[in-house]
């Protein structure tokens, strides 16, 4: 969670049935394709598409700040206005390129001003000085364990939150271990066990005030793949979470893939929040064009995904729309299964999910006929490594070979 984030939308839903959700997504710069996950009725897309430190304020050194705590002429998170709407058995995709750097919301949680006036706010190392984030020098990282910090952030919040009509906050960021943010640890939290229990105890107390505003928190939970039962701990209070790396990180085309245990950790992950009836909003990091990991990382999330999910291909410019993520492939006719080889599949009413998350190419028969994405009526796809398909059609049967 962070001051650095609140990150919010300004989407209000219009579902006809019981709404499963009405998520927001807003990235720091980024323009996202946001959707839920749900079962659909084959009208519809059967499923479609919809970073890393704990609270901080703007430094005073480096780029002087406005008194908001904002740097001037910097941009501000774009907030996305998404009308899409899911009940059971329906859910549309929403695309909005639309970005606007000049909110009127703060674009922390607690301005800088005001921790000025709360020294003790501050996180400090073992000499006493602030500690700013690594490769961040202009970022100061603030005490999420402080009982009056997480008043005041809670407090700042749900007012912006409830003023302007916004569904949620993306609490950017909460992380499950210090050894990316900080080189030298916070005194006050010297281990990581010592800085989880803090996060723990300030989403125990934001979340539920959150909630009781009608408001969604989405906790971004860093390193969850590395330390799933860590952040799991950490759903208990909150709408649902985030994982910004999913199965990929970096805005390169053909790299940061995540090796095959990682990779089933963070769908692990993705499974636990859809049981737990909570939502997880799945980022998977790349070139604004690299459709294969756009196809990878949506395939993933519809492995697992019960009608609480949302993915995005994100990269610090517009967001590309796919073909893949408006398919319409039905519902799922069940959980997804692994072949003996590593190749995943799940199959739907009206298509099929294959996913590759091995280093090897395998060859995996779909026991039916589909198309999709440059192939028409085959029986049989190729998968490299780190690949997926996403394709329409009937299947003979749901066993893998």
């Amino acid at each position: 969670m962070s001051a650095e984030g609140p990150q919010r939308s300004t989407h209000r839903s219009a579902a006809t049935k019981p709404v499963l959700a009405a998520l927001f997504a807003v990235l720091i710069g980024a323009t996202v394709a946001v959707a839920l996950v749900a079962s659909g009725d084959g009208d519809h897309p059967a499923t479609s598409t919809a970073p890393a430190s704990p609270p901080i304020a703007p430094a005073r050194t480096a780029p002087p700040r406005s008194p908001n705590g904002t740097i001037p002429g910097a941009p501000r998170a774009p907030a996305f206005r998404s009308a899409a709407t899911a009940a059971a058995g329906q859910l549309r995709v929403v695309l909005d390129a639309r970005a606007d750097w000049n909110l009127p919301f703060y674009s922390t949680g607690v301005s800088c001003d005001q921790a000025d006036r709360h020294p003790g706010w501050y996180l400090r190392d073992s000499t006493g000085r602030k500690i700013t984030f690594m490769g961040y020098p202009w970022l100061y990282a603030m005490d999420l364990g402080k009982p009056s910090y997480q008043r005041a952030w809670a407090h700042n919040v749900v007012n912006e939150l409830v003023r302007n009509g916004y569904d949620g906050a993306w609490m950017d960021n909460t992380d499950t271990t210090m050894k990316y943010d900080f080189a030298n640890y916070p005194a006050r939290y010297p281990t990581d066990g010592d800085w989880r229990a803090a996060t723990r105890s300030a989403l125990a107390y934001i979340g539920p005030r959150l909630t009781a505003a009608g408001k969604l928190s989405i906790p971004n939970i860093g390193a969850w793949g590395g330390f799933p039962s860590v952040g799991n701990s950490y759903l208990q209070n909150v709408s649902g979470g985030a994982d910004q790396k999913f199965v990929k990180w970096g805005y390169r085309a053909g790299i940061g893939y995540a090796s095959e245990e990682h990779w089933q950790s963070q769908l692990d992950n993705l499974k636990y929040t859809q049981s737990q009836g909570k939502y997880f909003l799945a980022n998977t990091e790349s070139s604004t064009d690299d459709e294969a990991a756009a196809v990878y990382g949506w395939a993933t999330v519809l492995l697992g995904a019960n009608g609480r999910a949302a993915f995005a291909l994100r990269h610090h410019s517009a967001d590309t729309w796919f073909p893949e993520y408006g398919y319409k492939i039905g519902r799922p006719t069940g959980p997804e299964s692994v072949n003996s080889d590593g190749v995943h599949r799940r199959v739907f009413t009206k298509g099929i999910v294959v996913v590759n998350p091995t280093s090897g190419q395998y060859s995996a028969s779909l026991h039916g006929t589909y198309s999709g994405t440059g192939l028409t009526r085959v029986h049989r796809v190729t998968l490299a490594p780190h690949s997926a398909y996403v394709l329409i059609g009937t299947t003979n049967s749901a066993r893998g070979d």
